[in-house]
């Protein structure tokens, strides 16, 4: 039975492993993150286990079961002169995507920002992947900037 909940801080400890592991799939989906490591994904989780306990952070994931298969991580993020909802990570075990399960957590992060009285939800999604971009228009993100970027040789 696949279910969508926003943990804790406990079950995020609880889940260290597996939470880690969907982090490191994320991780890797990125052009400049090639070299990051399941160490790395580590501590990602343990700071997410911080922003959790301060309030600072919603996680929501999504479980067939008790197995945790997908997750979006969402903080408010001061831009300028607005408050954002920003997503740090969405990830979906690659054997359960394309059902929707994606869209379902945007939307629980949507919820989530406006029980906060924030309006505007955003992410970075790398241009190369195509699929990250789908997602996140079909849900109603739009490009607001641009990051250009020139690799020198010499």
């Amino acid at each position: 039975m696949i279910r969508i909940d926003k943990i804790t801080s406990d079950d995020c400890a609880k889940n260290k492993m597996v939470i880690a592991e969907l982090l490191h799939i994320n991780d890797k989906a990125h052009d400049y993150t090639e070299s990051c490591t399941i160490e790395e994904s580590i501590e990602e989780v343990e700071n997410m286990i911080q922003y959790i306990d301060a309030d600072k952070a919603d996680v929501f994931c999504v479980f067939d079961d008790k197995r945790i298969v997908g997750l979006i991580w969402a903080f408010p993020l001061q831009f300028r002169d607005e408050l954002r909802m920003h997503i740090k990570a969405l990830v979906v075990n690659p054997e359960y995507r394309r059902q929707g399960l994606a869209q379902k957590l945007l939307m629980e992060v949507d919820k989530s920002a406006l029980a906060r009285e924030i309006t505007v939800v955003d992410t970075y999604v790398d241009w190369s992947n195509v699929k990250a971009r789908r997602v996140y228009e079909k849900h109603g993100l739009v490009p607001d900037r641009v990051l250009v970027r020139k690799t020198l040789i010499g």
